[in-house]
């Protein structure tokens, strides 16, 4: 089980890593209030991952 979670984090960080560089590249505005939603949501679900899961 561990595998798989670090292995789909993974996936997961390099994802947002390509939509930050994408978003600094392009420098954009919106008002697309799902985009701040989601993005809320992703900080809100880590927080409660970094909550769960104890590093030793």
């Amino acid at each position: 089980m561990e595998k798989k979670i670090l292995r789909d984090l993974y996936n997961i960080d390099n994802k947002l890593e390509n939509i930050v560089i994408e978003v600094i590249d392009n420098d954009f505005t919106t008002d697309n209030k799902e985009l701040d939603y989601m993005l809320t949501s992703i900080e809100i679900l880590s927080k409660k991952i970094k909550e769960k899961i104890k590093i030793k």
